[in-house]
């Protein structure tokens, strides 16, 4: 009983610190992909979502252990509700109006004899269903804003096809700060962020065990699933099959994708090259 990760990497893309993080313990497994506010807010020498993410990881998986026969909504409240303290002695000398940070989150949780996966954000879980097939779960409206943008940087090159990316991206500052302002806002998108509580809008499954094939769950952020959704070189249904040198060699694929297009003019995109991460959890 219980689960275990038989596959984890996470890797750090083009910015100074690594924003995603991971975390397990028998029963559950999660995920975390952060977002620093556009100020670049400095917690403890290192970008305030690096400090975010580890930060309600560590919490996570203490209060999980002490914590093992409440809710997932109840116990990711009260994980919340300690990070909150926490960020709040952090920023207290800091302007009132810093943006805080933010994180995606899959977790995947053994509770009541079932398998229940929460989802904030636009991380997913992948995995297949006797009935239904390949399914990926997790999704966000915040992926309908960025295309939005990415539209605006296609204008942008057309005036100006040898602009950079981030000479690009500096002129679609005030544009990517309207996105981050739809934060956890009932036109906007939902994510975790350590002044808000966005769980009433969090996405929950529960499976029963024998309805997963094989047993195994992908979660991933959508900086590795750039090999599937930007980039095409595999769908996510090939991604679950693939064994841990497999998965290992999508890594190694993906920064020579995102190298081979430096300026993202063939495969749009805001970043050269994100952060990545994927876990593959297997239900004993």
């Amino acid at each position: 009983m219980g689960i275990t990760l038989s596959y984890h990497r996470s890797d750090k893309g083009d910015g100074q610190f690594n924003e995603d993080t991971y975390g397990a313990t028998k029963s559950m497994a999660w995920l975390l992909d952060g977002a620093t506010g556009l100020d670049s807010l400095l917690i403890e020498n290192r970008s305030a979502a690096n400090w975010f993410v580890n930060t309600f990881s560590d919490v996570l998986k203490i209060l999980s252990n002490e914590l093992t026969d409440i809710s997932s909504m109840d116990l990711l409240r009260q994980v919340s509700d300690k990070v909150r303290d926490l960020y709040q002695q952090q920023i207290k000398n800091c302007p009132a109006d810093t943006l805080p940070p933010s994180s995606t989150l899959v977790m995947v949780r053994e509770f009541d004899e079932k398998i229940e996966i929460c989802a904030l954000g636009d991380s997913r879980a992948i995995f297949d269903l006797k009935e239904s097939g390949i399914t990926t779960f997790g999704s966000s409206p915040i992926e309908d804003f960025d295309n939005e943008v990415l539209q605006k940087l296609e204008s942008l090159r057309l005036e100006d096809p040898n602009i950079s990316l981030p000479l690009a991206t500096e002129h679609l500052h005030s544009d990517l700060m309207t996105i981050r302002q739809r934060k956890n806002t009932a036109n906007g998108y939902w994510v975790l962020c350590p002044v808000d509580n966005p769980f009433d809008h969090m996405q929950v499954i529960q499976l029963e065990k024998d309805e997963i094939v094989g047993g195994e769950i992908l979660v991933a952020t959508d900086g590795f699933l750039r090999l599937s959704e930007v980039f095409g070189h595999c769908d996510n249904g090939h991604l679950l099959r693939m064994n841990d040198s497999q998965l290992g060699a999508t890594f190694e694929k993906l920064r020579q994708l995102e190298k081979g297009d430096q300026s993202a003019i063939h495969y749009p995109r805001l970043k050269c090259s994100d952060d990545a991460t994927c876990l593959r959890v297997d239900i004993l």
